[in-house]
C-alpha cells in the first residue's frame, strides 16, 4: 500500500501548465501573447514596444511607449 501511496503523493505535487492558444486569424491575441512571452523572459522593453503598436494602448500608456 505505502508504494502505492507514494507516487499519488509525487504526481499531486506537479503543477503542468498549459499557455493558453489562440486562433490562427487572432492577431491581437497573438500579440498579447508575444508580448507577455518577452515580459516573462525578462525582455520588457520589448513586450512594452509590442503593446504599443496598438493605438488604444499607445494612447493609454502614450509616456512609456514614447521612452522606446
Amino acid at each position: 500500500m505505502k508504494y502505492l501511496l507514494l507516487p499519488l503523493l509525487l504526481a499531486a505535487c506537479n503543477t503542468i501548465t498549459y499557455t493558453a492558444s489562440c486562433r490562427p486569424d487572432d492577431a491581437v491575441c497573438q500579440r498579447n501573447q508575444n508580448a507577455q512571452t518577452l515580459a516573462i523572459i525578462g525582455q520588457e522593453e520589448a513586450a512594452l514596444q509590442l503593446l504599443c503598436e496598438d493605438q488604444s494602448i499607445r494612447h493609454t500608456i502614450s509616456d512609456k511607449c514614447d521612452s522606446g
